[in-house]
């Protein structure tokens, strides 16, 4: 996909390739931040959080920035130079949220390893789930398991609530999220998953929320509670469950069949409560 970008308070526009999450956002860039005249604002999620520095603290983002960097790597597009990771560091540590005092740097992001989809295998039949063709996995932007697995057991603790198991979520059809305060794409299709928790929890669908930041629980709650989500918000901030994941691109999210195999996922950002994704999630929910 192709993004506008602008540098800093010029009228002149640059084109900047974003990989990963498809953005199509215009960002405000310093003019000095650029390497040989691109703006270097252009990969992965991180290109959401660089126009809010301030979130975090200066470790933080080198964890974060490690990470993406690992993402771009897995998904076989052109890695990030030297120089433009320099520019990006300095840019943050120009402008990162002040360390408190006595603060203990973040510890560097796990890689993650794995290319295809985590977990256990299953019985061979649980494929796409009952009900579900690929065709409908396709006209929802899903991608439907290659081999059926059984999701990697976890238990998270909750934002404002008590921890989650997804083993005791078996005979629910799970729509599992991985998000963070920084990444654009998460915060805007939170609304819709949302709406399709709404639509179909009373008929057997939970959605859970993973947090993948590394901010105090209570900086993710602020920015939670700011925007009135009531879905239920897990922490990960070690990206434990992340990495059993292989979480690369932001959002991902799995789809997990009621007997707790993974049916399918979706990379980047969706409409959840669009007609054709509406309609795969119903045919998968628990039969009464």
């Amino acid at each position: 996909m192709i993004g506008t970008v602008r540098r800093g308070t010029a009228a002149t526009t640059l084109l900047a390739a974003f990989f990963l999450t498809g953005c199509m956002q215009e960002f405000e860039v310093p003019e000095a931040d650029t390497v040989d005249g691109k703006a270097f604002v252009r990969r992965c999620s991180l290109c959401h959080a660089l126009p809010e520095p301030g979130r975090m603290e200066y470790p933080k983002w080198q964890a974060v920035v490690a990470r993406m960097a690992s993402n771009i790597k897995a998904q076989n597009v052109p890695p990030m130079s030297d120089a433009e990771h320099a520019l990006i560091l300095a840019y943050l540590k120009r402008n990162a949220k002040p360390m408190a005092p006595n603060a203990e740097p973040a510890a560097p992001a796990p890689v993650p390893s794995g290319a295809g989809a985590p977990g256990v295998e299953a019985p061979a039949d649980a494929a796409t789930g009952p009900g579900a063709t690929a065709a409908a996995y396709q006209a929802a932007g899903l991608i439907p398991a290659d081999r059926p697995h059984r999701a990697p057991d976890f238990t998270l603790p909750g934002l404002d609530g008590p921890a989650t198991r997804l083993s005791g979520l078996k005979g629910r059809l799970v729509l599992l999220n991985f998000w963070a305060t920084w990444c654009a794409p998460c915060v805007k299709e939170m609304p819709t998953l949302e709406q399709v928790a709404r639509d179909l929890g009373p008929r057997g669908l939970t959605v859970l929320a993973v947090s993948l930041d590394t901010l105090s629980r209570e900086e993710v709650a602020t920015f939670v509670h700011g925007y009135r989500w009531q879905l239920p918000i897990l922490l990960d901030p070690d990206a434990v469950t992340g990495d059993a994941y292989a979480v690369r691109v932001m959002p991902t999210t799995y789809l997990i069949g009621p007997d707790g195999v993974i049916l399918g996922r979706a990379l980047g950002i969706r409409e959840w409560d669009a007609a054709p994704t509406v309609a795969l999630l119903a045919s998968l929910l628990p039969k009464a």
